[in-house]
């Protein structure tokens, strides 16, 4: 008998590929940008070692919501009138953003942050005190993004009520934010920043976020 020949197999080798689908491109290019972003737009921010880095990259988030959403022409003055941020009360969060100062642009527009409190009621009459909450109301109605630090988590429905109607996106690190009626909600989820969305009310809001960040989200609704 005869040996059988040797014979070696080798692997089939292709170079065909397969392609993303768009909506992977899309949403890996968004990331990227979210992901630069936290790194480099708030810079002062990071160069104060007191706030945790997730705080860090939160401020970096809420900037770029604003960067990713449109609001109608007349929340504006004129063309370049400034995106004003504001930030209501205190926590991690608010100091990044407050760090930032006047550094950002969003296209044609400047942002401005702006640290905000609820007023000092103690001494003031009847009178007087519904004066200085309708201007702190107005404070608020101002702005375009709205960040809620924890401290004010006990009043978060009465602030979301005073800004409904006024074109405001509302953004927050409080648990439950979005169930609440908040907009966007911040969190560390699995070791990494993430957010929840409630679309109803940011549809009904008059502010329009990209698909994008929403692509990115998971959607929450609120809870009656």
């Amino acid at each position: 008998m005869h040996p059988k020949p040797h014979t070696t197999r080798t692997a089939k080798r292709t170079d065909e590929t397969v392609a993303p689908s768009p909506r992977l491109v899309a949403l890996r290019c968004l990331a990227a940008v979210f992901a630069c972003a936290s790194l480099a737009a708030p810079a002062a921010a990071q160069r104060d070692d007191d706030v945790p880095d997730s705080a860090k990259v939160m401020s970096a988030w809420v900037v770029n919501f604003a960067r990713f959403s449109e609001w109608p022409g007349s929340k504006f003055e004129h063309g370049k009138s400034p995106i004003i941020i504001g930030v209501l009360g205190r926590d991690d969060v608010g100091t990044a953003l407050v760090g930032l100062g006047n550094d950002v642009a969003v296209g044609d527009r400047p942002v401005r942050v702006r640290p905000l409190a609820p007023p000092d009621l103690a001494g003031l009459d009847g009178e007087e005190r519904l004066k200085a909450r309708a201007r702190f109301r107005e404070e608020l109605r101002r702005c375009h993004v709205l960040y809620v630090a924890r401290s004010e988590a006990a009043a978060s429905n009465s602030i979301l009520s005073s800004v409904a109607g006024a074109q405001v996106l509302t953004v927050s690190s409080i648990k439950d934010f979005a169930a609440a009626g908040g907009m966007l909600n911040l969190e560390v989820r699995n070791n990494k920043v993430a957010f929840d969305a409630n679309v109803e009310e940011i549809n009904a809001s008059g502010v329009t976020v990209s698909s994008k960040v929403l692509r990115l989200a998971r959607i929450q609704k609120t809870e009656k």
